[in-house]
């Protein structure tokens, strides 16, 4: 009994030592991504006279890899892409997609190493655009549009491995869209602006490679 409580404790030891050895060091590299996919996953109901039907069908996905170097360390910088996919069909027929692409920079410092879990703060901001594409009845109607986007926020990374961990962030992150309005159809001198902001969680993966 005494021998199995000894190698067990060992196993225990071991991991928590493997998993502390983080490779946070300057000179590595910093490669992740989280990725949301939902097809099918909401459909919207129309309730009329006592019938219920269903009226539209959401599908989703978001993509957000990123590289990045640790100039000192437990501080990474690099660049975040975010390649965001949406597309609602409805039930008569119509359809509208929403495609954005944004790339910008991130910073990223880990403030302690807790046995394999490094709590860190994180920020990030971007540029890009995106193209929304409604159809209905054979008519289709085509809108571009440029995007900023920032997102600061904090979270943790537990390093299952010195070189591969688990990723989560939750933030505050905001976006805004200015759609170019075509100039055969414009009835003002300005484009339309929106803008949005709101929680943002994510769960990813990171790699560090490298190390001394």
């Amino acid at each position: 009994m005494k021998t199995q409580l000894r190698i067990t404790a060992m196993l225990i030891l071991g991991f928590v030592s493997i998993s502390s050895y983080a490779q946070v060091e300057k000179g590595n590299w910093f490669i992740g991504g989280t990725a949301n996919i939902e097809f099918n996953s909401d459909k919207e109901k129309v309730k009329s006279g006592g019938n219920t039907r269903d009226y539209a069908t959401y599908s989703d996905f978001d993509f957000r890899p990123y590289v990045g170097y640790f100039i000192i360390d437990r501080l990474p910088i690099g660049l975040i892409m975010d390649i965001s996919l949406d597309k609602i069909k409805y039930e008569d027929g119509g359809e509208y997609t929403d495609n954005e692409y944004i790339l910008g920079p991130f910073v990223r410092y880990y403030v302690a190493d807790f046995d394999g879990f490094m709590p860190f703060a994180e920020l990030s901001f971007g540029f890009g655009g995106g193209k929304t594409t409604s159809e209905y009845m054979g008519n289709e109607n085509e809108n571009k549009y440029s995007s900023l986007n920032f997102k600061v926020g904090v979270g943790t990374t537990y390093f299952v491995t010195p070189n591969v961990g688990f990723d989560m962030f939750i933030g505050y992150r905001r976006n805004q869209n200015t759609f170019e309005i075509d100039e055969n159809v414009r009835s003002s001198s300005e484009d339309v602006t929106y803008s949005y902001g709101g929680l943002d969680f994510n769960l990813g993966i990171v790699v560090s490679l490298g190390g001394k």
